[in-house]
């Protein structure tokens, strides 16, 4: 992992640079923290999510389904509307489900998944790559690493994107 400036970036934000290497770590790790809850179900959040999870599904052996949920638009985020989750089903609020995502950055997308899925009783797992909010969440511990708030993540698979 690296850190650099995006020539995107006026401010000068700091980057991390994720390469595949770091990401088939990540994937490692994670595979190794989700195992022993013998999961029934992996549930991608696209975009973010889909990568990571096709590749936890192949070292977990468990299958993926894909729910959509998003605060972005192409890479710059947007709060002006709400996040809206779509596919999510009832089946998902299980213990043995782990809902994948890229990054915990705000906390956004996780707080609207809560509250569709019942709030405090929340059963399901979630497991990301990269959290930015440990304080928030507390309970969201399926991690490969935890970066400061003012660091930019660029993941391998969004090439150039500006």
């Amino acid at each position: 992992m690296t850190l650099g400036d995006h020539p995107m970036n006026t401010k000068r934000q700091p980057i991390l640079t994720l390469s595949w290497n770091s990401i088939h770590d990540a994937i490692d790790s994670l595979t190794y923290q989700i195992k022993p809850l013998r999961p029934i179900l992996l549930v991608a959040i696209s975009r973010g999510g889909l990568i990571p999870a096709t590749l936890l599904s192949h070292k977990l052996n468990c299958p993926v389904e894909v729910i959509s949920a998003s605060a972005y638009e192409g890479t710059r985020r947007t709060l002006q509307k709400p996040i809206i989750i779509d596919g999510w089903l009832p089946g998902y609020n299980d213990p043995r489900t782990i809902v994948i995502d890229d990054i915990l950055d705000s906390g956004d997308t996780y707080a609207a998944l809560l509250n569709k899925a019942g709030g405090v009783t929340s059963k399901f797992k979630f497991a990301t790559l990269i959290t930015k909010t440990p304080k928030r969440f507390t309970n969201h511990n399926l991690n490969y690493a935890q970066v400061p708030k003012e660091v930019w993540v660029k993941f391998p698979w969004e090439g150039d994107i500006e």
